[in-house]
């Protein structure tokens, strides 16, 4: 869940989009993700398709949407930053 929120904050930020976003609280989403209960092959290949999705985003990036900023929970961003904040 967390890389599918910075996803979207990237997206968001690098189509000129600087916010405020809200917050996430990553206790919850994972009390709420029924995660323990699917097994472990559903949750890997579900992982692969975000992360794949992740990639395509930021190859498709221009150089000049790598520099935009937004903001999102109360702090700003750039979208250069959010690769990492991912990794």
């Amino acid at each position: 869940d967390t890389e599918r929120t910075f996803g979207f904050r990237a997206l968001a930020f690098s189509r000129g989009d600087e916010g405020p976003l809200p917050g996430m609280n990553q206790d919850e989403y994972v009390a709420a993700s029924n995660a323990g209960a699917r097994p472990v092959a559903e949750l890997a290949a579900e992982f692969a398709a975000v992360r794949a999705a992740t990639l395509a985003l930021f190859r498709g990036l221009s150089a000049e949407a790598w520099s935009r900023t937004g903001v999102a929970s109360g702090c700003s961003f750039t979208v250069r930053s959010v690769p990492f904040i991912i990794a």
